[in-house]
């Protein structure tokens, strides 16, 4: 039996006994010495204590057996030999040593190797061997041995992509034996993974690259194959052959095959004919395998040939206060020639001008550039009226660098803050002035308005337009709009006048209006004259103040206008009526400390005619503006010896007032040719009845003082030509010869205006 504890065999006997007790059996040693031990009751005798150290063989027994009857009957006494069997020898591996070349391509459960041991104990089970692996490595996962000793890959195993190429298996034979005996050995399994060599599908590539290419960014992967199924055999190496301009400039990425740049190709002048690179490639195994083939890659570059271009210029727009803000006003479109990107990839920027970008915005849509208003309010608080927004186009994105075309477009932006016109108050005006009109007199207020709120919009500048020659005789005040006569419409032929007047704001666009004023002109076809030369007239000291005194008449009427003119005492105490040329008493005439009984003075109607009017205590001498200016100085100086003689007492107190002042105002006002014309008047009037009284005796004395003292004085101011028309009006008057006329007419006449504006 062996050797171990708890092993064991039975002895039994038989009871003939039917009945218990007396049937049950129970055994017995006749003695032990506690190496085994036998149960009374089943009879199994097992190993009491480890007999490993026992160097007997056999073991001889006693033992018997009684039944359970009183009193017991006990059988008879046999031997019992147990024999001792010993693991005398241990297995050991025959064959050896064990190696053996394997694929990865070996399929799981089949057999790659199979060793045997032998064990030369000649009774089971210490000659019963069995199999095991025991290491090394991970290499009992990977693989599997069978009872018979062969070895083999285990289902799931990742022995054929694992990238291991030796194994060491460890395999152990164990005996039956308690404790068993072993044996191990190694048996070496190498794989070969590196079967196939890489190679390039598709030899050949062509890519196309601008010439602004980002350094570092694919341009291109090449890829190659290999039918290994683990790494590192199926892992692959690539490299860049080629001309040494072409590796100046590419790069390729050892691991994934992608061909980029390292420095940029913009700086190679001959960029734009392209390159050829050339790419192998190996695996990772040992020994590595080189690719069956090589891939052969063209680069082309294109530049930018084309800038971006705007559409449908001039760009221009307008707005008003109206307009809402942050609404669209205008957009800008622009296109690139260039099909390949990202030259015909063009952004858009607002760059300018002035203030523009505060008060308008900018965006990108596509190829078209959009522009806004931002806050209306501030817009209108500007003021400005145009506005100029600078657009800037640039293709290759955001490239910078070699390359990049860009232009530029201007968006004109015209504000319409003149949104209404003046408009006159009324039409056009129809009126009728008289030939005699005065320069300065009003002719026409033509009010205009403009609704806008805002300056200069709403100012109003009034001028005459059109080329009727209006604007040579009429005047308007371009802040008021009044018109007025600018100059006399006497010495013209004109009938009438189209007076044409604009209205013009200040806004920009400038706004106007226009309307007409015709004037029709009224000539005067007969002279203007009193009726007589002379009134005369006596009143009593007493007549009271606002009395009509006398009435002097002129024609041809309308439009006749009278006032008293001179320096004596005569304007203070009597007054005339402008319309009506009644005359009368405006202050008290006892009040006169003067006491006179004489008063002359001169009527000035139409500013054009003289009257003369003369009584005991009122002489009126009509005689026109212009003599009773000329008087107050000449006659003092012409007529002093003259009158002195002549009239004895009267002209000395009536002459003396007069001339003194008459000759101030004549050397003034007289030039060219004034004094023929005022002589011609003085003349006619004064000495037609002055000389028919004195010529009968007094012709030399009074020629005598009269031109020593006229010429003294009137030396001092007239000159040239003054000097000998006065004389020669003045001799003509004397010898009794009519009046030398103004243009052939009457001095008194002179196409019916003052001497003193004849001829200007």
């Amino acid at each position: 039996m062996p050797r171990g504890p708890g092993l064991g065999f039975r002895v039994s006997v038989d009871n003939l006994w039917a009945m218990s007790p007396n049937n049950q059996v129970f055994y017995y040693f006749t003695s032990s010495d506690g190496r085994f031990q036998l149960d009374s009751v089943t009879g199994i005798i097992s190993v009491r204590r480890n007999l490993y150290t026992e160097t007997q063989n056999n073991f001889t027994y006693s033992i018997y057996a009684e039944d359970g009857g009183s009193p017991p009957k006990r059988s008879v006494t046999i031997q019992l030999t147990i024999a001792l069997l010993r693991n005398n020898f241990a297995p050991y591996f025959i064959n050896e040593p064990y190696t053996v070349d394997i694929t990865n391509t070996m399929t799981p459960l089949i057999s790659l190797v199979q060793v045997t041991a032998r064990d030369d104990d000649i009774s089971a089970p210490y000659n019963t061997l069995t199999y095991s692996l025991i290491g090394d490595d991970n290499a009992p996962n990977l693989f599997q041995i069978n009872q018979q000793g062969q070895i083999s890959i285990r289902s799931g195993s990742t022995v054929n992509i694992d990238s291991v190429t030796y194994y060491r298996v460890r395999v152990q034979a164990a005996d039956g034996g308690i404790p068993s005996k072993t044996a191990v050995t190694v048996v070496f399994l190498n794989i070969t993974r590196n079967r196939f060599s890489p190679s390039f599908q598709s030899p050949n590539y062509n890519t196309l690259i601008p010439v602004t290419q980002a350094l570092g960014v694919r341009i291109i992967q090449v890829q190659a194959t290999d039918s290994d199924s683990a790494a590192p055999y199926n892992s692959l190496q690539y490299s860049l052959l080629g001309s040494v301009r072409a590796l100046n400039y590419f790069q390729i990425d050892v691991g994934t095959g992608v061909i980029s740049l390292y420095n940029p190709v913009y700086n190679d002048p001959d960029a734009l004919t392209g390159y050829m690179l050339t790419v192998a490639v190996k695996d990772l195994g040992s020994p590595s395998r080189a690719g069956t083939n090589s891939a052969t890659v063209l680069v082309s570059v294109y530049g930018n040939d084309n800038p971006p271009v705007f559409i449908n210029q001039p760009y221009f727009t307008s707005i008003d206060r109206n307009t809402a803000s942050n609404s669209e006003i205008s957009r800008v479109t622009v296109t690139d020639a260039d099909t390949i990107d990202p030259f015909n990839r063009i952004t858009l920027r607002a760059i300018g001008d002035d203030n523009t970008l505060s008060l308008f915005g900018f965006s990108q849509q596509g190829n078209n550039g959009i522009i806004t208003t931002k806050n209306i309010n501030d817009i209108i608080q500007d003021g400005r009226t145009r506005y100029v927004m600078r657009v800037e186009a640039r293709d290759g994105d955001s490239l910078i660098g070699y390359g990049v075309r860009s232009t530029t477009a201007t968006v004109q932006i015209n504000v319409q803050r003149n949104l209404n016109g003046p408009v006159f108050s009324h039409g056009s005006l129809t009126l009728t002035i008289s030939e005699n009109a005065a320069p300065g007199l009003f002719i026409a207020d033509v009010n205009a308005t403009d609704a806008d709120v805002t300056s200069p919009e709403n100012v109003i500048a009034y001028t005459i337009t059109g080329l009727s020659g209006a604007s040579n005789n009429f005047f308007i005040n371009a802040d008021t709009g009044v018109v007025t006569l600018k100059a006399s419409v006497r010495n013209n032929t004109a009938s009438g006048y189209t007076v044409q007047v604009q209205a013009a704001d200040g806004g920009t666009p400038q706004r106007v209006a226009t309307t007409v004023i015709d004037v029709t002109i009224t000539r005067v076809t007969e002279i203007l004259s009193f009726l007589s030369p002379i009134y005369r007239t006596t009143i009593a000291e007493t007549i009271t103040v606002s009395q009509s005194v006398i009435t002097v008449n002129a024609a041809p009427g309308p439009g006749i206008a009278y006032r008293i003119v001179g320096t004596s005492d005569g304007p203070d105490y009597f007054g005339i009526n402008p319309t009506t040329g009644f005359i009368s008493v405006i202050k008290d005439l006892q009040s006169d400390r003067n006491k006179k009984t004489l008063q002359t003075f001169a009527v000035v109607l139409g500013n054009y005619l003289l009257a003369i009017v003369r009584s005991h205590h009122l002489l009126a001498v009509v005689i026109g503006h212009l003599l009773a200016v000329v008087m107050d100085h000449l006659l003092a100086v012409f007529m002093g010896h003259l009158l002195s003689v002549v009239m004895g007492h009267l002209l000395p107190i009536v002459m003396g007032h007069l001339l003194a002042v008459a000759m101030d105002h004549l050397l003034a006002v007289v030039k060219g040719h004034l004094l023929a014309v005022v002589m011609g008047h003085l003349l006619a009037v004064v000495m037609g009845h002055l000389l028919a009284v004195v010529m009968g005796h007094l012709l030399a004395v009074v020629m005598g003082h009269l031109l020593a003292v006229a010429m003294g004085h009137l030396l001092a101011v007239v000159k040239g030509h003054l000097l000998a028309v006065a004389m020669g009006r003045l001799l003509a008057v004397v010898k009794g010869s009519p009046a030398s006329s103004c243009n052939g007419s009457p001095a008194s006449s002179c196409n019916g205006s003052l001497a003193s504006s004849c001829n200007g």
